[in-house]
């Protein structure tokens, strides 16, 4: 089942290149995009060895999905067999709210522990619609990753405004 969920999720992510962009960080229920940059903390980095990211967006679920690619380098015929799977992490979004600026900020978390990091929380900060200056047009979107045991980690990763997307299969439900 949760390879399943990988697959139609990587799957409706694809399509968000092929999509108009939506006239308002909020104008759809479910929203992604693939980050440009990232930053991710040493500790996490050395134990996953990430290569990109995407996040999902789905606020009739009240969820943010984050995705984690994994790097892999193998010349062997048995690649496919050994090749580490993405990391997905679904948190509940707690809050949302519009600034002075107009930039939306989602808060999504779990009080839960889990056996990777314990404690998570995500901060995605959408800035196209901001009316304040200093708004990197390459990179209006923000989420800021943090665990929180046995060690603190905070990654942040940057990408263009997310894309609306249709809600045609229920995604990871």
């Amino acid at each position: 089942m949760m390879k399943h969920s990988r697959m139609v999720l990587a799957f409706v992510i694809s399509f968000v290149s092929a999509l108009p962009a939506a006239s308002s960080a909020q104008a759809s229920t479910l929203q992604g995009g693939r980050f440009s940059r990232m930053k991710l903390d040493p500790r996490l980095e050395e134990q996953l060895h990430v290569e990109s990211a995407s996040v999902l967006v789905d606020r009739r679920a009240g969820k943010i999905h984050l995705t984690l690619e994994r790097a892999y380098d193998c010349r062997s015929e048995i690649c496919a067999e050994v090749m580490p799977e993405p990391l997905l992490v679904s948190l509940p979004i707690v809050s949302v709210v519009k600034d002075e600026c107009g930039r939306w900020i989602t808060r999504a978390g779990s009080d839960e522990l889990n056996g990777l990091t314990g404690l998570q929380q995500m901060v995605l900060v959408q800035m196209q619609d901001s009316v304040c200056g200093g708004v990197d047009a390459s990179a209006p979107t923000v989420l800021t990753f943090q665990t929180g045991a046995p060690q603190r980690t905070v990654s942040k990763f940057e990408g263009p405004a997310l894309e609306g997307m249709p809600e045609i299969l229920p995604i990871l439900e």
